[in-house]
Protein backbone atom coordinates (compact mmCIF):
# COMPACT_ATOMS: atom_id res chain seq x y z
CA UNK A 1 0.00 0.00 0.00
CA UNK A 2 2.84 2.33 0.71
CA UNK A 3 4.53 1.85 -2.64
CA UNK A 4 1.73 1.82 -4.16
CA UNK A 5 0.36 5.22 -3.04
CA UNK A 6 2.56 7.30 -4.98
CA UNK A 7 1.06 5.74 -8.39
CA UNK A 8 -2.56 6.49 -7.31
CA UNK A 9 -1.93 10.41 -5.80
CA UNK A 10 0.01 10.70 -9.64
CA UNK A 11 -2.66 8.75 -11.14
CA UNK A 12 -5.49 11.32 -10.12
CA UNK A 13 -3.21 13.78 -11.07
CA UNK A 14 -2.61 13.56 -14.79
CA UNK A 15 -4.04 9.75 -15.22
CA UNK A 16 -3.23 9.93 -19.20
CA UNK A 17 0.55 10.53 -18.51
CA UNK A 18 0.53 8.17 -15.42
CA UNK A 19 -0.88 5.46 -18.05
CA UNK A 20 1.64 5.88 -20.25
CA UNK A 21 4.52 6.26 -17.52
CA UNK A 22 3.54 3.61 -15.79
CA UNK A 23 2.08 1.27 -18.14
CA UNK A 24 2.27 1.63 -22.05
CA UNK A 25 6.51 3.04 -21.96
CA UNK A 26 7.46 0.01 -20.19
CA UNK A 27 5.83 -2.13 -22.15
CA UNK A 28 6.31 -0.79 -25.62
CA UNK A 29 8.93 1.81 -25.70
CA UNK A 30 11.80 -0.74 -25.23
CA UNK A 31 10.77 -3.66 -27.41
CA UNK A 32 10.68 -0.05 -30.37
CA UNK A 33 14.56 0.63 -29.39
CA UNK A 34 15.50 -3.15 -29.39
CA UNK A 35 13.69 -3.26 -32.73
CA UNK A 36 15.31 -0.37 -34.15
CA UNK A 37 18.57 -1.08 -33.12
CA UNK A 38 17.96 -4.39 -34.83
CA UNK A 39 18.27 -6.19 -31.34
CA UNK A 40 15.27 -7.99 -30.95
CA UNK A 41 16.60 -11.27 -29.46
CA UNK A 42 17.28 -8.77 -26.14
CA UNK A 43 13.45 -9.10 -25.59
CA UNK A 44 13.10 -12.72 -26.30
CA UNK A 45 11.93 -15.69 -24.50
CA UNK A 46 15.14 -17.74 -24.48
CA UNK A 47 17.76 -14.97 -24.02
CA UNK A 48 15.35 -13.29 -20.65
CA UNK A 49 15.54 -16.07 -19.07
CA UNK A 50 19.36 -16.71 -19.30
CA UNK A 51 19.66 -12.65 -17.90
CA UNK A 52 17.51 -13.63 -15.47
CA UNK A 53 19.64 -16.84 -13.83
CA UNK A 54 23.04 -14.84 -14.45
CA UNK A 55 21.95 -11.79 -12.83
CA UNK A 56 20.41 -14.13 -9.55
CA UNK A 57 23.58 -16.22 -9.56
CA UNK A 58 25.91 -13.10 -9.29
CA UNK A 59 25.38 -13.63 -5.25
CA UNK A 60 23.33 -16.06 -3.22
CA UNK A 61 20.18 -15.20 -4.79
CA UNK A 62 20.28 -18.01 -7.00
CA UNK A 63 21.03 -20.23 -4.00
CA UNK A 64 18.35 -18.84 -1.74
CA UNK A 65 15.57 -19.53 -4.20
CA UNK A 66 16.34 -22.91 -5.52
CA UNK A 67 16.84 -23.88 -1.27
CA UNK A 68 13.42 -22.07 -0.16
CA UNK A 69 12.03 -23.88 -3.40
CA UNK A 70 13.38 -27.66 -1.63
CA UNK A 71 12.12 -26.40 1.52
CA UNK A 72 8.50 -26.07 0.16
CA UNK A 73 8.09 -29.24 -1.56
CA UNK A 74 9.99 -31.06 1.04
CA UNK A 75 7.91 -29.73 4.03
CA UNK A 76 4.70 -28.42 2.42
CA UNK A 77 3.65 -26.79 5.07
CA UNK A 78 4.27 -22.65 5.79
CA UNK A 79 4.03 -20.77 8.30
CA UNK A 80 1.88 -17.76 7.99
CA UNK A 81 5.04 -15.57 7.84
CA UNK A 82 6.52 -17.99 5.38
CA UNK A 83 3.26 -17.71 2.88
CA UNK A 84 3.46 -13.98 3.08
CA UNK A 85 7.09 -13.77 1.82
CA UNK A 86 6.37 -16.47 -0.40
CA UNK A 87 4.36 -14.58 -1.79
CA UNK A 88 6.60 -11.41 -2.33
CA UNK A 89 9.14 -13.64 -3.42
CA UNK A 90 6.92 -14.50 -6.48
CA UNK A 91 5.70 -11.42 -6.55
CA UNK A 92 9.79 -10.16 -7.36
CA UNK A 93 9.99 -12.62 -9.45
CA UNK A 94 7.60 -11.78 -12.02
CA UNK A 95 8.60 -7.86 -11.31
CA UNK A 96 12.01 -8.94 -12.56
CA UNK A 97 10.84 -11.07 -15.44
CA UNK A 98 8.00 -8.48 -17.23
CA UNK A 99 10.66 -5.60 -18.46
CA UNK A 100 12.57 -6.60 -21.26
CA UNK A 101 15.55 -6.50 -21.45
CA UNK A 102 16.17 -7.67 -18.24
CA UNK A 103 18.64 -6.08 -15.92
CA UNK A 104 19.95 -6.70 -12.16
CA UNK A 105 18.66 -3.78 -10.51
CA UNK A 106 15.05 -5.11 -11.57
CA UNK A 107 15.64 -7.92 -9.04
CA UNK A 108 16.22 -4.88 -6.33
CA UNK A 109 12.21 -5.52 -5.08
CA UNK A 110 12.54 -9.30 -4.96
CA UNK A 111 16.07 -9.57 -2.33
CA UNK A 112 14.45 -8.48 0.77
CA UNK A 113 12.11 -11.08 0.96
CA UNK A 114 14.12 -13.72 -0.63
CA UNK A 115 16.52 -13.45 1.98
CA UNK A 116 14.34 -13.15 4.96
CA UNK A 117 12.81 -15.95 3.82
CA UNK A 118 15.76 -17.99 3.39
CA UNK A 119 16.55 -17.14 7.25
CA UNK A 120 13.53 -17.87 8.27
CA UNK A 121 14.36 -21.28 6.91
CA UNK A 122 18.07 -21.77 8.00
CA UNK A 123 16.56 -21.69 11.47
CA UNK A 124 15.57 -25.61 10.80
CA UNK A 125 18.09 -27.46 12.35
CA UNK A 126 17.66 -30.49 9.76
CA UNK A 127 19.65 -28.58 6.85
CA UNK A 128 22.90 -29.08 6.74
CA UNK A 129 24.67 -25.77 8.02
CA UNK A 130 28.25 -26.48 7.42
CA UNK A 131 27.31 -26.91 3.40
CA UNK A 132 24.97 -24.03 2.88
CA UNK A 133 27.93 -21.81 4.80
CA UNK A 134 30.62 -22.88 1.90
CA UNK A 135 28.03 -22.61 -0.69
CA UNK A 136 27.24 -18.97 0.36
CA UNK A 137 30.41 -18.16 0.81
CA UNK A 138 31.35 -19.39 -3.11
CA UNK A 139 28.37 -17.32 -4.27
CA UNK A 140 28.79 -14.33 -2.22
CA UNK A 141 32.68 -14.83 -3.57
CA UNK A 142 31.29 -14.48 -7.37
CA UNK A 143 29.55 -11.97 -6.73
CA UNK A 144 32.29 -9.73 -5.01
CA UNK A 145 34.56 -10.68 -7.39
CA UNK A 146 32.32 -9.33 -10.38
CA UNK A 147 32.08 -6.18 -8.09
CA UNK A 148 35.88 -5.50 -8.38
CA UNK A 149 36.29 -6.36 -11.86
CA UNK A 150 33.74 -3.53 -12.27
CA UNK A 151 35.54 -0.98 -10.14
CA UNK A 152 39.15 -2.16 -10.58
CA UNK A 153 39.97 0.25 -13.84
CA UNK A 154 38.71 3.16 -11.88
CA UNK A 155 40.47 2.64 -8.48
CA UNK A 156 43.88 1.45 -10.69
CA UNK A 157 43.67 4.85 -12.64
CA UNK A 158 42.63 6.59 -9.11
CA UNK A 159 39.60 7.78 -11.39
CA UNK A 160 36.40 8.14 -9.59
CA UNK A 161 33.00 8.36 -12.10
CA UNK A 162 31.01 10.03 -9.34
CA UNK A 163 34.04 12.85 -8.46
CA UNK A 164 34.18 13.47 -12.69
CA UNK A 165 30.34 14.19 -12.83
CA UNK A 166 30.31 16.39 -9.93
CA UNK A 167 33.66 18.04 -10.97
CA UNK A 168 31.86 18.62 -14.59
CA UNK A 169 28.34 19.94 -12.60
CA UNK A 170 29.76 22.35 -10.80
CA UNK A 171 32.11 23.76 -13.75
CA UNK A 172 28.48 23.98 -15.66
CA UNK A 173 27.03 25.91 -12.93
CA UNK A 174 30.13 28.83 -12.84
CA UNK A 175 30.50 29.07 -16.68
CA UNK A 176 26.65 29.45 -16.95
CA UNK A 177 26.11 32.23 -14.34
CA UNK A 178 29.59 33.64 -15.07
CA UNK A 179 28.22 34.08 -18.41
CA UNK A 180 24.84 35.67 -17.41
CA UNK A 181 22.98 33.85 -19.36
CA UNK A 182 19.36 32.88 -18.00
CA UNK A 183 17.33 30.12 -19.00
CA UNK A 184 17.37 26.00 -18.33
CA UNK A 185 19.94 23.39 -18.88
CA UNK A 186 19.06 20.84 -21.52
CA UNK A 187 20.68 17.20 -21.56
CA UNK A 188 19.84 13.88 -21.91
CA UNK A 189 21.94 13.05 -18.85
CA UNK A 190 20.21 15.14 -16.59
CA UNK A 191 22.35 13.36 -13.62
CA UNK A 192 25.21 15.09 -14.57
CA UNK A 193 23.96 18.16 -14.24
CA UNK A 194 21.71 18.23 -11.20
CA UNK A 195 24.95 19.48 -8.73
CA UNK A 196 25.08 22.59 -11.18
CA UNK A 197 22.59 24.66 -9.77
CA UNK A 198 21.05 25.49 -12.72
CA UNK A 199 17.53 24.59 -13.56
CA UNK A 200 17.10 21.25 -16.07
CA UNK A 201 14.72 22.12 -18.45
CA UNK A 202 11.75 19.64 -17.23
CA UNK A 203 11.02 18.31 -21.02
CA UNK A 204 14.48 16.28 -20.45
CA UNK A 205 13.87 15.02 -16.70
CA UNK A 206 13.58 11.43 -18.66
CA UNK A 207 17.32 11.80 -20.11
CA UNK A 208 17.30 9.73 -22.92
CA UNK A 209 14.33 6.97 -22.43
CA UNK A 210 11.75 9.82 -23.99
CA UNK A 211 13.45 11.03 -26.53
CA UNK A 212 14.60 8.24 -28.04
CA UNK A 213 10.94 7.24 -28.60
CA UNK A 214 9.82 7.53 -32.58
CA UNK A 215 5.98 6.56 -32.70
CA UNK A 216 4.75 6.41 -29.05
CA UNK A 217 3.83 9.74 -28.72
CA UNK A 218 1.11 12.02 -31.12
CA UNK A 219 2.22 15.15 -31.23
CA UNK A 220 -0.37 16.45 -29.24
CA UNK A 221 0.56 13.53 -26.29
CA UNK A 222 4.19 15.27 -26.33
CA UNK A 223 3.05 18.97 -25.32
CA UNK A 224 0.71 17.97 -23.37
CA UNK A 225 3.40 15.43 -21.30
CA UNK A 226 5.64 18.30 -21.58
CA UNK A 227 8.32 16.37 -23.67
CA UNK A 228 10.69 16.14 -26.80
CA UNK A 229 11.95 13.60 -28.95
CA UNK A 230 14.18 13.89 -32.07
CA UNK A 231 11.68 14.50 -33.93
CA UNK A 232 10.41 17.52 -32.37
CA UNK A 233 13.49 18.99 -30.77
CA UNK A 234 14.46 21.19 -33.09
CA UNK A 235 10.88 23.06 -33.20
CA UNK A 236 10.83 22.80 -29.81
CA UNK A 237 13.90 24.07 -28.35
CA UNK A 238 13.78 26.91 -31.08
CA UNK A 239 10.14 28.00 -29.14
CA UNK A 240 11.70 28.11 -25.44
CA UNK A 241 15.54 27.98 -26.16
CA UNK A 242 17.62 26.56 -23.32
CA UNK A 243 20.73 28.80 -21.63
CA UNK A 244 22.92 25.57 -22.11
CA UNK A 245 23.60 21.96 -23.53
CA UNK A 246 25.23 19.64 -22.23
CA UNK A 247 26.28 16.50 -24.39
CA UNK A 248 28.79 14.00 -24.57
CA UNK A 249 27.45 10.72 -22.71
CA UNK A 250 24.56 9.48 -25.38
CA UNK A 251 26.77 10.23 -28.44
CA UNK A 252 27.66 6.65 -29.30
CA UNK A 253 26.62 5.42 -32.93
CA UNK A 254 23.81 2.99 -33.41
CA UNK A 255 21.54 1.79 -36.02
CA UNK A 256 18.78 3.72 -34.46
CA UNK A 257 20.91 6.80 -33.98
CA UNK A 258 23.87 6.53 -36.61
CA UNK A 259 25.30 9.73 -35.60
CA UNK A 260 24.89 9.21 -32.07
CA UNK A 261 20.99 10.06 -29.89
CA UNK A 262 22.87 13.91 -29.07
CA UNK A 263 23.19 14.65 -32.94
CA UNK A 264 20.34 16.61 -33.28
CA UNK A 265 20.83 18.87 -29.83
CA UNK A 266 24.58 19.00 -31.20
CA UNK A 267 22.92 20.26 -34.62
CA UNK A 268 21.09 22.67 -33.09
CA UNK A 269 23.27 24.11 -30.89
CA UNK A 270 25.74 24.52 -33.43
CA UNK A 271 23.25 26.49 -36.27
CA UNK A 272 22.41 28.66 -33.60
CA UNK A 273 25.97 29.90 -32.77
CA UNK A 274 26.06 28.33 -29.03
CA UNK A 275 29.40 28.04 -28.10
CA UNK A 276 30.92 24.64 -26.89
CA UNK A 277 33.44 24.53 -24.28
CA UNK A 278 34.92 21.28 -22.66
CA UNK A 279 34.17 20.34 -18.85
CA UNK A 280 36.94 18.97 -16.78
CA UNK A 281 36.38 15.40 -17.62
CA UNK A 282 36.93 15.78 -21.29
CA UNK A 283 34.51 13.46 -21.91
CA UNK A 284 31.48 16.15 -21.98
CA UNK A 285 30.81 18.90 -23.87
CA UNK A 286 29.00 22.64 -22.71
CA UNK A 287 27.18 24.39 -25.16
CA UNK A 288 26.36 27.63 -24.13
CA UNK A 289 23.95 30.43 -25.37
CA UNK A 290 25.40 33.87 -26.74
CA UNK A 291 24.59 37.08 -25.25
Amino acid sequence: MAGGLPILILWGIAPDAAWFGIIDYSLKAPLEWQMLNQRAYMVETPLSAVRLLRFLAQGPALFALIMIGMARLRHGKSSMAEGLLNFVILAGLVAAWLPRPIYAQYLVPLLPALFLRFGLMLDDLRWSRPAITAILILCMGAGVAETAIRIAPNVASADSPILSATMDAHAIGRIVRAAGVTGPIVSLTPERVADSGIRLDPRFAAGPFLFRTRNLLTPAQRAAFHVLNGDSVAEGLTRYPPAAIVTGQESAPSPASPQGLESPLIAWAKAQGYSATTLPSGAVTLYLQRE
